[in-house]
């Protein structure tokens, strides 16, 4: 058995041990050796590797009656589950509390809400309260000093549980929990399952052992008998405790800790430390071992620490190259007076800054460079700075899926239907790209009391989008009583062209896999879950404010040669050239819960009490909350310092480290404490806060820092400008000027004037400037989710020819399909249209120019701004690009079905014709190329079609001054505009 931490590394793992098998095939001397990897071949789809959750389900599946299970079950994921324990509680707490005096005290000591949230949290923490019950542990801390209310709570707890498990056997459904529980329950009482299981694995490797619970942990003991004398299954387990970072998870680095010292103590156990990384070179290696080793406990400071704190183990260089150049830079900038968005928005433009200069003037790829932040909260002032300075880049999704504009807008809209007495989320479904109303609009529309029908002093295209959303609300409203979620939500983004819009945007291909993730979300729990509209908003909303983690559709690879923007935890496991750490000044370290339960896996859970019973706000200061409240405080400190040192060791050649203070003094840190990273590191590293400019710093062990501490307000930047004005508000917000002196509270809301003129900076997609005609003829009316789109279909051919799959199988397409969100099934029935697409693509002319050319990309995303007033910004993105000796090639797919080179052409004309302008205008600007030639190869028929344009140097200004033409029309809601009349195309 190979377990390791996630699908991903457990199908990485399974095919490097197929790629091992077929080198043995191939070149080992004995045909014994040769025949026994091809059976190994033959059988390895069959393999036991996986995690942890997969081996649990196959083993329950493998002894379902032993079990007392049903081997046909489903298995819940994490939000199906919380959203199942959340709904059960508030059932049970409902139907119980007006029979049940133990229910009725909790509710009335807690209120009805926090009792649910208790109840749903114990659920949650289920296996750390069945190991205490198994040891003999009680549920909640100091069981002897519990009141009344606590000791009913607990009580509560087996009956929540029979609740919540009747619930699942009447769907024939375990969560993740049943899976470990269920299987450590049939290990530790079923002696002949034991022994049927060690007889049938009589290895057990485990990969990031660091990142595993104690129930796993614990069913790896009762398979491998280690309390047996003599272990009966060799297991042979790799970890790191320095790269323990997954708590939310339940990872528990100290069963890790334990594990090591008890092992160490065994003879018939061999423990060997691997220090050597080969990753980094030396002076990284240095810096790292230099900073950690006064960061994390060592022997010489603390012999004997709590086994959650992180050990340090110092490190060895295994890189024999040394690349010349600065290898480590700590960056300080100062704002005083700055607020935290001010604060983000400076290191944003100071990493953009630098960036650009490693790329010009150092010859670094922008793939070569990660940045990596704690969490993506403000990602979108990290990608305004790239783009503005002219840099490619591709956010890669970690645990975010709520938090992204297309869930957002998506759910804002059910909210605004379930909830119409929400005017928050009317407004910001309003001010979506679903309909674009302006900021002046909503004011207008919030002083006629937010109602629709009112009549507005607004120019004619704000007040046609106000009757059309209206429209679109009245619509829903009728179509929510007779059709499903998903096809609610199918109808809203047909009518809104939303898909075709978010597609164009940056990360475009990211966005439309979040759509098709959440209306297969939507489907499962209105289906799944029985769950209404209202029911699903609310939930939805749970789950964005709590813990549950939903990670955006995965992708398959990245997309673009571009700099990598990720949180820490989704670098785990990788390696980059240049890593820039920025923000280190605002992950701040754990304070005090504000929860009413807190829980830690040695002393068990804690609820907290209050002063007056119900809703009183007046917490009670308890020796028992609080002592374990330290704990999970200390917990959590220690991780976040494991996971400062999981981003530093990402980098192979130059770590950049960039913080922001407000304030020097708070710079200063005792010793044992610190406030965020940046306070961190400055004590640790005893750097100086003086001003200065790439200053040299040696400090102990031949580490060496380049240090730069300077103002950051006064820095100036060197991104292109339109050299226009802000305004006041703005200027205010960035920190470039100061408040007014009067106070904001003597200025009523009537003296506002909102402004009326065109906006500063209009930012459009390709798709925008194309004509309503084809925006329009997406997808058709009601398309039901077994069917795909023309955009899905032409997605999957983009993704097949971008990994060189010319001749996919069943197996590939869904694996495509799934990485774009789209339904598997579905695609795979329409394999042969699609290879019959590539095969169409590969073997035409253009195609074979690009694969010959010196440099080729494909699905290249762009960003440029037109020269003029008012600025506009266009982006889209290129199929594929290629340079040629002679001129720059961009080539384009289409699904469209035309008969002849005749038909492609007036198509061409119809509805492209503006998207190869900006293709084109776009090569000029980012490569400065001379000469384009724009090629849309049409693949939906037998008989391929190519229609290409050519640009020269004499066209560029004429160019840029019809797209901007088109898009100030774009903005003044002219949707079918006369396409471009000077674009001579040619046919192939």
């Amino acid at each position: 058995v190979a377990i390791t931490f996630t699908e991903k590394a457990a199908a990485e793992m399974r095919e490097r041990v197929r790629k091992k098998l077929r080198e043995i095939v191939q070149e080992a001397p004995q045909k014994k050796w040769r025949q026994r990897a091809r059976e190994l071949l033959d059988h390895l789809p069959e393999a036991p590797i996986g995690t942890i959750h997969s081996f649990c389900a196959r083993l329950l599946r493998a002894f379902a009656l032993e079990a007392n299970l049903d081997p046909s079950f489903s298995i819940l994921d994490e939000l199906q589950a919380q959203t199942l324990r959340q709904s059960v509680s508030e059932q049970w707490l409902w139907d119980m509390w007006q029979t049940d005096k133990d229910v009725q005290l909790i509710v009335t000591y807690w209120g009805f809400e926090r009792a649910v949230s208790l109840l749903t949290d114990m659920l949650t923490h289920r296996l750390l309260i069945e190991l205490r019950k198994a040891k003999g542990e009680p549920l909640l801390y100091q069981e002897a000093q519990l009141s009344e209310p606590e000791n009913m709570l607990q009580c509560c707890y087996e009956e929540i549980v029979k609740a919540y498990k009747q619930v699942k056997e009447e769907r024939n459904a375990l969560d993740f929990d049943d899976l470990l529980f269920c299987t450590w329950q049939l290990l530790r009482e079923n002696e002949t399952v034991r022994q049927r299981v060690r007889q049938r694995h009589r290895h057990l490797l485990v990969d990031e052992l660091q990142d595993t619970d104690r129930m796993q942990v614990e069913i790896f003991r009762l398979i491998c008998g280690w309390d047996e004398g003599e272990s009966k299954v060799w297991f042979f387990g790799v970890g790191d405790s320095q790269q323990s970072i997954y708590a939310f998870r339940n990872a528990d680095v100290s069963v890790f800790n334990e594990l090591w010292e008890t092992m160490k103590e065994r003879r018939d156990w061999c423990c060997s430390q691997l220090c050597r990384n080969y990753r980094s070179i030396k002076p990284l290696v240095a810096f790292t071992n230099h900073a950690f080793e006064r960061i994390f406990a060592s022997e010489s400071k603390a012999p004997t620490i709590p086994r959650f704190y992180t050990r340090f183990q110092r490190m060895e260089c295994g890189r024999q190259d040394s690349p010349s150049g600065t290898s480590v830079e700590f960056v300080l900038l100062k704002a005083p007076k700055c607020n935290k968005w001010q604060r983000i928005k400076h290191e944003a433009e100071w990493v953009a800054q630098r960036i650009r200069q490693l790329r010009d003037s150092e010859g670094v790829k922008p793939n070569d460079i990660a940045i990596l932040l704690r969490e993506l909260t403000h990602v979108t002032l990290f990608e305004d700075a790239l783009r503005r300075y002219d840099i490619p880049y591709h956010v890669i999704a970690g645990y975010g899926f709520f938090k992204t504009i297309e869930s957002r807008d998506l759910l804002t809209f059910l909210q605004v239907l379930a909830e119409p007495d929400d005017t928050v989320a009317l407004a910001a479904w309003l001010r979506s790209p679903m309909v674009g109303v302006s900021d002046e609009a909503l004011w207008a529309l919030k002083e006629k009391g937010w109602d629709l029908s009112a009549n507005f002093e607004l120019h004619e295209s704000e007040r046609a989008k106000l009757r059309w959303a209206k429209e679109l609300l009245t619509q829903a409203r009728e179509l929510m009583e007779r059709e499903s979620v998903r096809a609610l939500l199918e109808w809203l983004l047909k009518e809104t062209r939303y898909e075709v819009l978010v597609t164009a945007l940056p990360q475009g291909r990211q966005r439309l896999a979040n759509i098709r993730k959440f209306l297969r979300m939507a489907q499962e729990l209105s289906e799944g879950l029985q769950l209404n509209l209202r029911g699903i908003v609310r939930y939805a909303r749970v789950l964005m404010e709590g813990e549950v983690r939903i990670g955006e559709q995965p992708l398959a690879g990245t997309i673009t040669p571009a700099v990598q923007v990720m949180s820490i935890h989704a670098a785990k496991g990788l390696e980059f050239p240049c890593v820039i750490v920025p923000m280190l000044g605002e992950v701040k370290a754990p304070v005090g819960s504000t929860g009413v339960l807190v829980a830690d896996p040695d002393l068990g859970l804690a609820v907290r009490l209050y002063d007056e019973m119900g809703g009183s706000k007046q917490r009670k200061e308890m020796p028992n909350f609080q002592a374990v409240d330290d704990k999970r405080v200390k917990r959590e400190q220690a991780e976040l310092e494991r996971l400062l040192f999981v981003a530093c060791t990402r980098a192979k050649d130059r770590l950049i480290l960039v913080g922001t203070t407000d304030d020097e003094k708070n710079l200063k840190a005792n010793e044992g404490s610190w406030d965020n990273w940046l306070q961190l590191l400055v004590r640790s590293l005893s750097l100086p806060t003086e001003d200065t400019k790439g200053k040299k710093i040696s400090l102990p062990n031949d580490v060496t820092v380049h240090l730069t501490v300077c103002d950051c307000t006064k820095l100036k930047s060197s991104a292109s400008q339109s050299g226009r004005s802000k305004q006041p508000l703005i200027a205010w917000l960035e920190g470039e000027e100061t408040p007014p002196e009067s106070s904001l509270s003597a200025i009523s809301e009537h003296d506002v004037r909102l402004p009326l003129a065109t906006p500063t900076l209009i930012r459009l997609s390709v798709s925008d400037l194309l004509p309503d005609i084809l925006l329009h003829s997406v997808r058709p009316f009601f398309q039901p989710p077994s069917e795909v789109s023309t955009l899905e279909l032409g997605l999957v051919v983009h993704e097949l020819l971008r990994h060189g799959i010319y001749s996919p199988n069943t197996t590939t397409l869904q694996w495509i399909a799934q990485s774009l969100g789209i339904d598997p099934d579905v695609i795979s029935s329409r394999s042969g249209e699609l290879s019959a697409f590539v095969q169409r693509a590969i073997n035409s002319p253009v195609w074979v120019q690009v694969q010959s050319a010196k440099q080729h990309w494909s699905e290249l995303e762009f960003h440029f701004r037109l020269a003029g007033e008012p600025a506009i910004e266009l982006s889209g993105r290129w199929d594929l690009l290629a340079e040629l000796p002679d001129r720059w090639l961009v080539v384009d797919f289409k699904t469209d079905a035309v008969c002849s080179l005749q038909e492609a052409q007036k198509c061409f004309k119809k509805r492209y014709e503006w998207q190869a302008l900006t293709y084109a205008l776009a090569v000029h600007r980012v490569f400065g190329a001379s000469q384009v030639e724009v090629a849309f190869l049409f693949v939906a028929l037998d008989e391929p079609n190519t229609v290409s344009c050519v640009f020269s140097e004499a066209q560029w200004e004429d160019l840029e001054e019809r797209l901007r033409r088109r898009a100030l029309e774009v903005v003044k809601g002219v949707g079918a505009s006369s396409n471009p009349s000077k674009t001579d195309a040619r046919g192939v």
